[in-house]
Parts: C-alpha cells; sequence; structure tokens
C-alpha cells in the first residue's frame, strides 16, 4: 500500500519537471503561452491576488468546485493538503484536524469557519446543508487569530457566496445518483424592481436519497431528506452605503447513529462481512433545522471603509437512535441482554439514546479598514458573540413485554452559555518595494458557564462538580483570555518569487462538555515560505515549512460512567510539517495540482506519541483536461487521487502524571480517487461522476465503554451520479 503513493507522487512530479521544460522551449521559440487565471482572495480583509499574500492558503472557485463535484465541506478538505475531517454518529458531530490540531466533543473547531464574513457558531453548524451557488473557498492554515479570533488557532476557511447579478441569471441543476438520489438545484438573479439599485439572489435546493449504507437486514441506515433555502439581497442605498442582506432556512432528515461493531482496535481497518456488523433493532435518525440571518453594513469614505456585520442563528437538532448497535436478541450489549419481540416483564426489548442540542447565537462585528494600494494598510475592529447551548442527553430502556415502556436511566440537560469579545488590528507595511511588514494582534475574552437542571422542571440538580474543590455546585463559570500576536516578513527576491517568515500565537477558549471542564488552548507557531510563479506564469509553486509549539490540547474519550464521554488536556505537543502546492497548465488542455504535506507531531513525556488523528502525510494529485469540440461544445474531465498517511484516533491521557499514555484504533494509509466528466456548452452541461470508486473504506470514529464490542463510524462507499445544468 505504501509504495503506490510513493510512486504516483514521484510521477507527478516528474512530469511537472518535464512540462516545465517544454513550456520553457515554446517560449523561447516566440510560440504565445497562456498563464493562469490569477487567483484573488479576501484573507486580509481585502481583496488581493494569492501570490502576493504571505500565508498557506488553498483556494477553490466555483469552475474547481464544479469540475471537482464538491457538494459537501468533506470534498473539498480531502483536496486540501494537512487537513482531514472525520464524521462521528450524526452530519453535526463533526471534527476537523488541521496541521496536527484537532477538536474534542461539544468543544470549538480548530479553525474558524466564516460564511460571507459570519463565524460558525459550533462544530455542529460546520456540515450542514449541501454546497451550492459558492463563488470561493479560502483555507488558510496555520494560526490566524490576529483577523479571525479565538477558534482560529489552526487556521480558517473563509467561504463566499455567489453575490446577485445586475443582469438576469437562472439556473436549474438536476441530478441523480446511486442510492436512489435525487437533487434539484435552483438559483435566480438580478435587480428588483426596474433600476439596479436593490439586487437579489434566491437559491433553492433539494435533496432525496435512500442512502448508500444498508444494515443487516437491507434497511438504509444513511437516508436523508434535505430542503434548503437560501436569499440575499443587495442594496446600493447610496454612492457610499451598501447593505448586504441574507436569510437561510435549512431542514433536514437524515439517517444517524450508523456505527457498526467490531470485536476489538485491532479490526479497525477490516470492513469484511465476516468481521463488520451493521445490526439495528432500532433505525437511527436525525432532525436538524438551522434558520440564519446577516446584515453586513459598508460605508465607505476617503481613505476607509466601515463594516458591521451584524447575525443570529439557531441550530435545533435530535438524534433518536440504538446504543445496542444490534438486532435481538442480543445478550452483549453494555446494558446487559436486549430480547426485542420476545421481551418478557421487566426485560429489556431493546435500549435507545435521545440527544437534543439548540444552539441560539447573536454576533457582532464592526471594523474599520483602510482602502488603496499605498505603502501602509490597515484594518481593526471589534467583536461580541453571545452564545446559548443546550444539550440533552436521555439514554434508557425500552421495557417489555411489547409495545414496551420506556425506562430512562440518564435524563440530563445541561444549559451552557457563552459571551466572547475582542479587539483586533493588522497592519501592513511596505518598508520598500521588495519588503512588507505585517503585524497582527488580538485580544479574546470568553466567559462561559454551564448548569445542569432537570428536563422535567428545569430546576438545577447540582450535579456538577467545581474541579477546583471538587463540591458539587449549581453553576459554574469560567474566564478565558488570551493576547495572540503575529509579526511577519515577506521579501520579493524577484517579480516571480516571494519569500516570507512569521511568528503568531494561536488560542482556542475552553469549553464544558456536560459537567466535564476542558481548559483552554495556546499554539506558538514559527513558519518560513516562499510563492513563485514559473514558465511565465503557467505554473505557480509555494510551500512552507512550520514548527508549533502546543499547548492543553483539548481532546475527548469515553468513561464507564454516565454520561461515559469526558474531556481532557495534553498538556504539551510539538508539530513539525511541510506543505507544497503545484498547480500547472502542462498544456493548454492538460492542468496539474499536486498538494503534499508532512507532519511529525510528538506528544512531549508520552514515549514518542503523536497527536490523535493527524495523519503523518497527505498527498493530492489532481488531473484535468479541457478540449473543445464541434458546435461551441467542451470535454471536461477530472480525476482526483487522495492519500492520508497513518494515524490514531484513540487517546487515553493519564488520569496521574504516574499513569501511561494509551492510544488504540490504528488506522492504516488509505487512498481514495474521484473523477467527473461532462461536456459543456454556454447554457447547458452533461457530466457523469464517482467518488472513492476504489471503494476504500476507514474509519472516523471509534470508541467502546469499558467492553466488548468496539464501534466505529465510517466513511461512504463508492457513489456515482449524473447532474444536468441549464443556465438561462
Amino acid at each position: 500500500m505504501n509504495k503506490l503513493p510513493k510512486l504516483s507522487i514521484a510521477a507527478a512530479m516528474a512530469t511537472v519537471v518535464g512540462a516545465g521544460s517544454a513550456v520553457a522551449q515554446e517560449n523561447e521559440s516566440g510560440k504565445t503561452a497562456d498563464a493562469l487565471e490569477e487567483v484573488v482572495v479576501t484573507a486580509r480583509q481585502r481583496s488581493e491576488s494569492l501570490q502576493d499574500v504571505p500565508d498557506a492558503i488553498t483556494v477553490f472557485n466555483s469552475t474547481k468546485l464544479e469540475t471537482a463535484s464538491v457538494t459537501r465541506l468533506e470534498d473539498y478538505v480531502n483536496l486540501s493538503p494537512n487537513i482531514i475531517l472525520r464524521e462521528g454518529f450524526r452530519a453535526g458531530s463533526t471534527s476537523l484536524t488541521v496541521r496536527g490540531i484537532t477538536g474534542a466533543q461539544n468543544g470549538w473547531a480548530p479553525v474558524t469557519y466564516i460564511v460571507d464574513g459570519v463565524k460558525a457558531s459550533s462544530q455542529d453548524a460546520l456540515n450542514g446543508a449541501s454546497l451550492t451557488d459558492i463563488e470561493r473557498i479560502e483555507i488558510l492554515r496555520g494560526p490566524q487569530g490576529g483577523l479571525y479570533g479565538a477558534g482560529a488557532i489552526a487556521g480558517a476557511i473563509n467561504v463566499i457566496t455567489k453575490a446577485p447579478t445586475e443582469d438576469p441569471e437562472y439556473a436549474v441543476k438536476l441530478g441523480l445518483g446511486k442510492g436512489n438520489g435525487k437533487t434539484v438545484q435552483a438559483v435566480a438573479s438580478g435587480p428588483l424592481g426596474s433600476g439596479e439599485s436593490l439586487l437579489y439572489r434566491l437559491n433553492l435546493n433539494y435533496l432525496d436519497t435512500d442512502g448508500l449504507i444498508d444494515d443487516a437486514d437491507g434497511d438504509d441506515v444513511d437516508f436523508e431528506e434535505e430542503t434548503v433555502v437560501r436569499l440575499r439581497l443587495i442594496s446600493k442605498a447610496t454612492d457610499d452605503l451598501t447593505l448586504d442582506y441574507r436569510i437561510a432556512y435549512t431542514d433536514i432528515e437524515a439517517g444517524a447513529v450508523t456505527q457498526d461493531r467490531i470485536p476489538g482496535p485491532e479490526y479497525v481497518n477490516d470492513f469484511s462481512s465476516s468481521v463488520a456488523r451493521l445490526e439495528r433493532g432500532i433505525l437511527g435518525s436525525e432532525t436538524r433545522e438551522f434558520f440564519e440571518t446577516a446584515l453586513k453594513v459598508d460605508y465607505e469614505f476617503e481613505g476607509a471603509v466601515l463594516s458591521s456585520v451584524t447575525a443570529y442563528s439557531d441550530l435545533e437538532q435530535e438524534v433518536y437512535g440504538t446504543i445496542s448497535w444490534a438486532n435481538p436478541p442480543f445478550d452483549d450489549t453494555f446494558l446487559g441482554p436486549v430480547f426485542g419481540s420476545g421481551a418478557e416483564a421487566g426485560q429489556s426489548i431493546d435500549n435507545f439514546q435521545n440527544t437534543e442540542d439548540n444552539i441560539e447565537t447573536f454576533s457582532q462585528d464592526i471594523r474599520l479598514t483602510s482602502t488603496g494600494d499605498g505603502d501602509f494598510r490597515w484594518v481593526v475592529g471589534a467583536e461580541y458573540l453571545h452564545r446559548e447551548y443546550t444539550n440533552l442527553l436521555s439514554l434508557g430502556r425500552i421495557v417489555g413485554p411489547v409495545p414496551g415502556t420506556v425506562s430512562q436511566f440518564v435524563n440530563q440537560q445541561d444549559d451552557r452559555e457563552d459571551n466572547l469579545w475582542g479587539v483586533y488590528g493588522q497592519f501592513n507595511w511596505d518598508i520598500t518595494d521588495r519588503i512588507e511588514l505585517t503585524l497582527a494582534a488580538r485580544w479574546d475574552e470568553n466567559t462561559y458557564s454551564t448548569i445542569e437542571v432537570d428536563p422535567a422542571t428545569g430546576q438545577p440538580t447540582g450535579g456538577i462538580i467545581d474541579p477546583s474543590n471538587g463540591l458539587h455546585v449549581d453553576e459554574l463559570e469560567v474566564t478565558d483570555s488570551e493576547f495572540q500576536p503575529k509579526v511577519q516578513v515577506s521579501f520579493d527576491v524577484s517579480e516571480d518569487l516571494t519569500v516570507f517568515g512569521s511568528a503568531g500565537r494561536g488560542f482556542r477558549t475552553g469549553f464544558f462538555n456536560t459537567s466535564s471542564l476542558a481548559a483552554p488552548e495556546t499554539s506558538d507557531n514559527y513558519e518560513v515560505g516562499f510563492k513563485s510563479t514559473l514558465a511565465d506564469g503557467r505554473m505557480t509553486l509555494n510551500g512552507s515549512i512550520f514548527y508549533t509549539d502546543y499547548s492543553q490540547q483539548q481532546t475527548s474519550d469515553g468513561t464507564d460512567e454516565p454520561p461515559f464521554r469526558r474531556t481532557v488536556n495534553i498538556p504539551e505537543s510539538e508539530l513539525l510539517g511541510a506543505e507544497v502546492e503545484f498547480v500547472g497548465k502542462l498544456t493548454d488542455q492538460w492542468l496539474l495540482e499536486v498538494g503534499l504535506s508532512y507532519l511529525d507531531s510528538e506528544i512531549e513525556d508520552s514515549g514518542g506519541l503523536s497527536t490523535p488523528a493527524a495523519p503523518d502525510k497527505t498527498a493530492n494529485v489532481a488531473l484535468q483536461y479541457n478540449h473543445p469540440l464541434d458546435d461551441g461544445l467542451e470535454l471536461v474531465a477530472r480525476a482526483d487521487y487522495r492519500y492520508q498517511g497513518e494515524m490514531y484516533l484513540s487517546l487515553s491521557v493519564p488520569a496521574t502524571p504516574e499513569d501511561p499514555f494509551v492510544t488504540t484504533y490504528d488506522i492504516t494509509p488509505k487512498e481514495f480517487i474521484n473523477f467527473r466528466v461532462g461536456v459543456e456548452a454556454q447554457d447547458w452541461s452533461l457530466a457523469l461522476y464517482g467518488k472513492n470508486i476504489t471503494n476504500e473504506r476507514t474509519a472516523y470514529t471509534t470508541f467502546n465503554i469499558g467492553r466488548s464490542p468496539h464501534y466505529r463510524s465510517f466513511n461512504k462507499p463508492e457513489d456515482y451520479g449524473v447532474e444536468f445544468t441549464l443556465r438561462f
């Protein structure tokens, strides 16, 4: 398995070198070579060329998102170096790992995720509805606290949706996929009324699929029905004042609690039918409703623009499913045997879990940004976020005889609240024509609290333990704060080569997971890199090397006591890594993209263990072919290869300094291949796609509660589909 990625990467890089020589010869002979299109990003709150921004950034424009068949967060994550995504027992249970930094259950993500200037309110909000009508996605790696705040300890993901158009624009996309999948997407855009002072863009998306995974009885376990409505309005109220308003509603009903069971950790990579058991007495389901609205106001005056972004969101989700992970009768569950329809009085028909989350968030960001391209550019601002987070956990048995009665042994509601504010600034100074100095700083403070209440009465239960004294209290409140500086210098060696170096601090606030308190994290990151343009603009080659001193990494593991989960901190870790990204036109019809990463992470005093869920290598190779046909048609074909190196998923952190670190669930290297081939015209396109066409399987999350069997969630099997788009 290890030889194939090495050969693939070597072949790709050899092709790069050979293609560069061929292009050089063509230029010397006087032939004109088409350069790559300039990639513009807004990573520093202003429009700049990607090659001019001295940070490690991977960008997906609307064309690449289409040709790579990107429809979910996981799709573009798997096209990026040094970042992976893992899904848990439901869609909202999503964990990202970026440069060895990952997340913990119910905590904040390791990156700040922003859509049109509005930050996601939680990890649960990252992996929501299908991605549609997106203009650009920017993935920034490395701490970005100066502009993006607490949570950007490992980077930021900046999503920009398509803006309303001055001319009327309409499009419809229809799709059919494996698992009886059906999609309908519609877009309408243009002016409202006779003038161009008010523009709109309306986006509708509907998805209905039986899913790709069946249990042993043939029941669909990953079914999904999704409806999304988004409206964006832009008003040019005056020459100086612009109002940008958006509102969105998402409704999802989907399969959940889709884990299978395996005999032990050594079988985590085995998906053969003789080992993996996906059986259900209770078919899991999840409902999600997500409402969000935001208003951005830009007022431009001489030399600067004043921007205000006000946002509100409400996410409600509920999951119901098994905690037997078996089809009764079955005697090996952690709550004892289940008897199904044969249960007698007092016996368990089956065991269930029921979780409900309500996350309501208000945020306000106001900033002042300089305009123009002078030698001194700056942005200063302040931000406030208020979040109310209610989590209800219910575990129990359905007691026989049939139809049974509900007996709960855990019925716990946690009401949490966050009040986070920050002030920030970034200054870019062109010291000379070739040297740019960047200074950024931010102060963040979060006061957060938790209270455990009886769901029936709403009264405090006194079930929270104060870690400072071990006493039971009704409510616990903590305040975290951190100063996050960053200094960066870039030097233009030539018109086509820039080198840079930076030092910066990242910060992620602590949180409560039920009554378990996770301490805040910090990372001190040091990085050097380069950005280059080759072959008269037909190729770009960018790279960086980084070292991160990582303190108090937040992680989760299971326990034998209700509610069977806890959050702990890993005191100290070191992360050393490198990344390289290449994009090149080999010819006018062939485009090659290569992304490589290497990570060497180590937990201090652990005997050389790496950080959890952090692959040592990733590699991406994409080859795209565009060929003109008759009658204005064009053939577009693309193949994407992804290699993900070895890692482990579960880490038991010592309860005392004398106890050892213990890892389980070692994941072997994985390889994934996607493709898309289609014919495009000016007003329509037809394409066939395939995802994970080699049917590579990998575990995402794993656990057991002090006994066998063990349980794992996992990725989707192979998928195929066809899409037709009509634009008019």
